[in-house]
């Protein structure tokens, strides 16, 4: 056979596949679904943004809470009512003066001798007590609550205390005076005696926000010893 009578042959084969609703069906199906999925991957990922971000904030709220915003001044007034001096408590190193410690003094004998009618009013008294005493006069006050039980008198009586002077004997020693009234339960007046007290004063400068919220002059009962008057 002779080239002439040779015809190419003609390719068949389509350039690309028939377009077939079964197959847009699925494009847009897979379309559907991957729009999907991305948008489900940035909500995780703005909630757990968010999520993120609360902790922070509580965190931040938990320690702005820790932090005291008061800050104590020691205010000195005069004998008129008038403001003397302010001063940042934190940072100042001034002595406490007589009064302040003749208040201080007559303060503490009262909440270690007087006997209220309620016993949580006397609780708090005792408390308070011996936030102001060094260790030597606590463990001496340990003593004397053993041997007298001045607890067990609150419900059956009360005694009041009057302080009458203060008397300065050194730089740390006072002598204190006081009457005290003791009432029956019913609120008849039983007896009245005085009383005197030696009290030695220790002091410490606060050096922190929380000594100075309690303490604030730094004045420390460091012995004492008491007796009636005869």
């Amino acid at each position: 056979m002779s080239d002439e009578f040779k015809q190419p042959v003609a390719n068949m084969k389509p350039d690309s596949l028939p377009v077939s609703p079964y197959i847009r069906a699925k494009e847009e199906w897979d379309s559907r679904i991957g729009n999907a999925r991305v948008q489900a991957a940035n909500w995780r990922l703005a909630a757990l943004g968010i999520f993120g971000l609360c902790i922070l904030l509580l965190f931040g709220l938990i320690y702005q809470s820790t932090k005291s915003a008061v800050v104590p001044y020691i205010v000195q007034v005069g004998p008129d009512g008038e403001v003397l001096s302010s001063v940042k408590a934190i940072e100042t190193s001034r002595a406490p003066q007589d009064n302040e410690i003749k208040y201080f003094l007559g303060k503490w004998v009262h909440e270690v001798r007087g006997v209220p009618l309620d016993i949580v009013v006397k609780k708090n008294d005792w408390i308070n007590a011996y936030l102001f005493m060094k260790p030597r006069a606590a463990i001496k006050m340990n003593e004397y609550i053993k041997q007298e039980n001045p607890m067990s008198k609150v419900g059956e009586e009360t005694v009041s205390v009057k302080l009458t002077g203060v008397i300065k004997m050194s730089a740390k020693t006072y002598q204190v005076r006081w009457v005290e009234d003791v009432f029956e339960k019913g609120g008849g007046l039983k007896e009245t005696y005085k009383m005197t007290g030696v009290l030695t004063v220790d002091f410490k400068q606060p050096t922190n926000e929380k000594d100075i919220l309690n303490n604030p002059l730094g004045m420390y009962i460091s012995d004492w010893a008491w007796a009636k008057e005869i």
